[in-house]
């Protein structure tokens, strides 16, 4: 079976500031992304990725990496992805993403979130997932969060989890 999967980062402001031990969010998370994501999905038939943060409509063209390669992933985190700026659309970037996956019917799917905060926009993650499931989209929707995580974000992520399988 196919295996496609779409990778989403946060580039909104947020993702400037200064965590404990004086590294920077957006660092971190392409460290992340680098040393723990990219080899673990190196074997998908197609990768994504989408940038969105900024103004509320922002959410990025798709860079597609064709067979996973792992040089220009790894390029495209190290050189493409700009300074954060803006707000975080957390619930259009996961729509647009399952728009893009279901050009992808037959095949495993699945998003990687790497975002630090909460939906700033005004959308909601849960209606999003749901999207997703009214769609008919399978997908597994890993999400990977950067800093600390306040009682709030947790109370929210418990309440919106839902399996999309």
């Amino acid at each position: 079976m196919k295996v496609v999967k779409e990778i989403l980062i946060d580039t909104s402001s947020s993702m400037g500031e200064t965590l404990p031990g004086n590294k920077i969010k957006m660092d971190l998370a392409k460290e992340i992304l680098i040393d723990k994501i990219l080899p673990y999905i190196s074997s998908a038939d197609k990768v994504g990725i989408r940038l969105f943060g900024g103004s509320c409509n922002m959410v990025g063209g798709l860079q597609n990496i064709p067979n996973a390669n792992f040089k220009k992933l790894k390029d495209f985190i190290l050189n493409d992805i700009p300074a954060p700026r803006g707000s975080t659309p957390l619930a259009l970037a996961i729509t647009t993403a399952v728009d893009n996956l279901k050009l992808e019917p037959n095949a495993e799917r699945e998003i990687y979130l790497v975002t630090d905060g909460e939906e700033t926009c005004g959308g909601n993650v849960k209606d999003a997932a749901d999207y997703a499931a009214s769609n008919g989209i399978s997908c597994k929707i890993h999400i990977i969060s950067i800093g600390v995580i306040t009682e709030e974000a947790i109370k929210a992520a418990v309440e919106n989890t839902r399996d999309l399988d």
